[in-house]
């Protein structure tokens, strides 16, 4: 299995306990990937999938349920990506929590 591990790259640990062992293999934060929208606005790379979705959507997002299963992330950590969104002012909530929306600011 090393071996194999080693020809993709992939990282792992294994340690030995008293009563088993414990393996696990190290993924590479794909959250901290920076994209760039038309040279000027930085963007994590699940905030700059969410944005596109966003495009190709009429410029719009209904829910945190839609949000998280785009990203296949919890709704907390979907949350810190609209937050980063709005933030760098490239989308906005329109509407109530309960039947609002977020669109693209134009």
């Amino acid at each position: 299995m090393n071996i194999a591990c080693e020809e993709a790259g992939i990282k792992w640990t294994y340690r030995k306990f008293d009563f088993g062992f414990s393996f696990s293999f190290i993924r590479p934060n794909t959250n901290s990937e920076i994209t760039t929208i038309d040279n000027k606005v930085s963007l994590s790379n699940s905030a700059s999938i969410l944005f596109k979705y966003m495009n190709n959507n009429g410029g719009k997002l209904d829910s945190l349920v839609i949000a998280s299963t785009i990203l296949n992330k919890k709704e907390r950590q979907t949350r810190n990506i609209i937050t980063e969104l709005i933030d760098k002012g490239l989308i906005e909530r329109v509407g109530s929590n309960k039947t609002g929306y977020w669109k693209i600011i134009e």
